[in-house]
């Protein structure tokens, strides 16, 4: 995943050093203008207790990216021997001691001075580390992420730390911690709320499972978007009386399949392990709420049904309150996605016979006793042998058919790229961006490339395809003037089939003139998938689907996942089709981030995010924004050989003519530096000069090289981590100004040539 960083010392350096006043001539741009700061890079505070007792304190002003090797090397053999840390400033004031011990604590409510970042904790032994790490990374909040001392990969438990921008007093942090645990779905338990809580950091015995995860992101502080979702300090609440009334399934609803069916939703609920139950309400609430027009059962009557499951369930509810809410959310969203079952099919009535069945069973045990098993004993055991034989088989095939062997054997066709490695047959995409800015005109333009296969700027076509655009919100008029634009800019021609566009205006016309397709129906609900597949089938098959947009082609509050995920059926239909598909969407109050639930990118390749450009940057009638797809945005396919494919990109629509230019192009050119950034980048091109991949270098290759003559002293094994520190800290800041100049990018420990001047 591209948001997690590599714990390696050499990782990206901290943007927040200012460039020396020699860095270049006086007369070359200000090229740091802008730069920003990762919150991974800044100084916190951070106090240490060397154990739970907290008689002494040392407090270090370290960055989470550079606390990571402390985390991950400290060992002990036990967890008692293992130090704790606590992002925040304590005082002098100590507890009063119990004997028989002689002085107190430090590590108290009252001492703490002031807060620096937020410390969360996970012990369910439910959520993987993996799934903490997206969850926060798909809201954007830098983090930290490690495992504590008693986790397993079968048993997970994790701790996340989360820096501020500033110190904040110590009466903040609840707030905040509400939204690092709405962030993380609620699970995070009533301690991590203790103001003074701190935590166990390091290993016992070196555990091979010990995991240590930087996760980019913005401080959360600044997030206030997160307070929606914020979910505070669990408050116990009584269950409701044992002996409230209420109504059964089977006693409310006459048809039994329909009871069958609830009942296994309430099970569902019913067996839900602590720490998961939040998210199974939700979902089987949903299932209840898209059956509820069918079965016509109450609100209050589902809720109960679902309380009374969760308290047979027993396990851990903390809120109640917060229970009847979630069940009460997931019915609204299922209303929303309405399920039909069918009737239940009337039950032939058997008569009893069972005389037939005694004397077989008889039978069955004369022969036993007489040594002879019988033909049905006989049946029984060439069935069994048979099944067993079966069982082996099938074994066989799965493991012949999954082994590592097998996938490196497997016939797969290379990617059949409509606009580079961006959008393949298989890429399911996300452009994203506000009202106004231009979404329909890039996507027609796109479109207009791909069908042409003369492709779009620096984006390849290797050959003509066939799309398909499904607009959900303009009128025909507006098609046609968009359309006749989009082919008037393609440099090729369009032959005639390679273009299908489908607007609301022509619905009644073409459902009329093919009935089998019938009117288009809300994409996330599976008469609208059936619709799109029907189409697809009509018109002979497509290359690309562009939707144009999320929320005019579904149903739903479009800021709760279960909407988005009624699509994904969907969504898996065009990739097993080898059919690539584009969906524009809409940012909401944020104009950095796609609006709604970050789960909606979880299983796309890619999300774009649309920034307006500045007014002054546009002519009068231009068009104009920057496409990135770096972090809240996703590029799972980009690697060190199709990196410009994913790179940020200024896009303008003048003149009638698109065009594109790269802002990671040098905005000082390398002849104008001077002193020690120049003598780095000397470096750097030294590193490239003996790194086979064009263009491309490792962190590890320039630092040696910068060892090699003499910017930098060589690290030896048994430096410790203030030596090591020490060593690369100047290599860290001047490949930050270097960066911030725009003349290297960094993807991990890749770092690129970025002396690219533009596309087109």
């Amino acid at each position: 995943m591209t948001y997690i960083h590599p714990t390696d010392p050499n990782d990206e350096p901290p943007a927040w050093l200012d460039v020396p006043d020699d860095a270049y001539e006086a007369d070359a741009p200000e090229a740091l203008a802008g730069a920003d700061e990762s919150a991974l890079d800044k100084p916190l505070a951070v106090t240490f207790f060397a154990d739970a007792f907290a008689k002494t304190k040392s407090e270090t002003e370290i960055s989470l990216r550079d606390l990571v090797e402390r985390v991950r090397d400290t060992t002990a053999p036990t967890k008692g021997g293992l130090p704790w840390l606590k992002l925040a400033r304590f005082g002098d004031q100590r507890t009063t001691p119990k004997p028989p011990a002689t002085i107190g604590s430090l590590r108290h409510n009252a001492n703490v001075l002031a807060i620096t970042g937020i410390e969360a904790d996970y012990d369910g032994e439910q959520i993987a580390v993996d799934d903490a790490i997206e969850s926060l990374a798909m809201r954007g909040i830098a983090a930290m992420v490690y495992t504590s001392p008693s986790h397993t990969p079968d048993t997970p438990r994790w701790r996340a730390l989360a820096p501020l921008s500033r110190e904040l007093p110590p009466d903040q942090r609840s707030r905040l911690l509400a939204r690092l645990n709405g962030a993380l779905g609620g699970v995070l338990s009533g301690e991590s709320f203790a103001l003074s809580q701190s935590y166990f950091y390091g290993s016992v015995n070196r555990s091979p499972s010990h995991e240590v995860h930087l996760v980019e992101g913005q401080f959360i502080d600044l997030l206030d978007e997160l307070d929606e979702g914020a979910i505070n300090k669990p408050v116990k609440s009584s269950a409701p009386p044992a002996d409230a009334p209420r109504t059964t399934p089977s006693e409310r609803i006459n048809d039994r399949r329909m009871s069958a069916f609830i009942d296994t939703l309430l099970a569902n609920v019913r067996t839900a392990p602590d720490g998961t139950k939040h998210h199974t309400v939700l979902r089987n609430a949903k299932s209840l709420g898209g059956v509820q027009h069918q079965a016509k059962f109450t609100d209050g009557e589902a809720v109960d049904w679902i309380v009374k499951a969760l308290e047979d369930g027993g396990g851990d509810v903390q809120d109640w309150s917060a229970a009847r809410k979630t069940a009460q959310d997931g019915l609204k969203a299922g209303r929303a996605s309405p399920l039909d079952l069918g009737p239940d099919r009337p039950r032939p009535e058997y008569q009893a016979d069972v005389s037939a069945i005694i004397n077989k069973a008889r039978a069955a045990h004369e022969a036993y006793h007489a040594d002879d098993p019988g033909p049905d004993a006989k049946a029984e055991t060439d069935g069994a042998k048979q099944s067993e034989q079966s069982t082996q088989d099938d074994r066989s095939t799965a493991v012949n058919m999954l082994c590592a062997q097998a996938w490196l054997d497997m016939d797969i066709a290379p990617p059949d790229r409509l606009l580079g490695d961006l959008l393949t047959t298989t890429s399911r995409i996300f452009l994203v961006g506000r009202t106004g800015l231009g979404k329909t005109l890039f996507s027609m333009a796109l479109a207009a490339g791909i069908a042409s296969g003369t492709g779009f700027l620096h984006w390849k076509s290797y050959r003509k395809a066939k799309v398909l655009v499904i607009d959900g919100e303009m009128p025909a008029e507006l098609i046609q003037v968009r359309l006749r634009e989009a082919m008037r800019r393609a440099n090729g021609t369009i032959p005639l089939e390679n273009l299908m566009l489908y607007g609301r205006d022509i619905d009644d016309r073409l459902a009329s003139a093919i009935p089998s397709i019938g009117k288009m129906q809300p994409l996330n609900t599976e008469a609208g998938a059936k619709w799109v597949a029907n189409l697809i089938d009509v018109i002979g098959g497509v290359d690309v689907v562009i939707f144009d947009n999320v929320m005019s082609l579904l149903i739903g509050d479009q800021k709760d996942e279960l909407a988005w995920n009624a699509t994904l059926p969907l969504v898996q239909f065009l990739t097993n089709n080898q059919i690539g598909q584009v969906w524009m969407d809409h940012t909401g109050h944020a104009t950095d981030r796609q609006y709604g639930s970050s789960t909606k990118a979880w299983r796309f390749d890619a999300v774009g995010i649309m920034s307006a450009l500045p007014e002054a940057d546009l002519a009068d009638g231009e068009v104009g924004f920057n496409l990135s797809f770096d972090h809240p945005g996703k590029a799972r396919r980009r690697t060190p050989a199709n990196w410009r494919d994913f790179e940020t990109v200024k896009i303008t629509l003048s003149d009638d003519q698109w065009r594109g230019a790269l802002p990671t192009q040098a905005s000082v050119k390398a002849g104008k530096l001077v002193g020690k950034i120049k003598d780095y980048y000397d470096a750097f091109n030294d590193a490239l000069s003996i790194t086979e991949t064009p263009g491309s270098t490792t962190k590890s290759v320039w630092f040696g090289e910068c060892v090699r003559v003499g910017l930098a002293e060589a690290i030896h094994p048994d430096d410790d981590f203030k030596a090591k520190d020490a060593k690369q800290r100047n290599f860290r800041a001047h490949m930050s100004k270097l960066k911030a100049m725009k003349l290297i990018g960094i993807d991990g420990e890749i770092v690129h040539d970025l002396r690219v001047k533009k596309c087109s």
